[in-house]
């Protein structure tokens, strides 16, 4: 028998509500891109969490996008979403002047690339980095282990 009967009890042990009804609730699991929560499950398949709390909430959105108000991709609150097309959310990003709607088109300077290791070594989470600088977390992955060859 499985440790989890219910598939939404377990995303819902992933989930940190410790702030209140209000708060960000974040995703302590794994993540995806830009630092969105993913995870499986039944029906689904691999999906983003806040989607998943949408459509567990009110339904499939079909071809919407569910984003957030707050801002903090691995937020999985309800109350922080709203739903637009994709052209709405990079507007919005635009907007809000948060982050690079497209990070692999981004380039990064040789100071940047020196500071992104030095935070790394000072143990900075490489999702966090990432959002920083606004790039991919695999970027970051492969500046830190020197498998990008620019700015070696």
């Amino acid at each position: 028998m499985s440790r989890w009967p219910n598939p939404y009890i377990r995303i819902l042990a992933m989930v940190d509500t410790s702030g209140g009804p209000d708060a960000c609730h974040e995703w302590l699991g794994g993540v995806g891109h830009y630092g969105h929560g993913v995870t499986s499950f039944p029906g689904i398949g691999r999906v983003y969490v806040h989607r998943l709390f949408w459509i567990i909430e009110n339904g499939d959105p079909g071809t919407l996008s569910v984003l957030h108000s707050c801002d903090n991709p691995p937020c999985c609150n309800v109350r922080h979403m709203f739903l637009g097309t994709r052209a709405d959310n990079i507007a919005d990003m635009f907007q809000k002047r948060r982050g690079n709607p497209w990070p692999h088109k981004r380039k990064l300077t040789n100071t940047q690339v020196k500071l992104i290791r030095m935070l790394a070594r000072n143990g900075m989470r490489q999702r966090d980095i990432a959002a920083r600088f606004s790039v991919q977390k695999n970027t970051v992955n492969r500046i830190i282990n020197k498998k990008r060859r620019q700015h070696d």
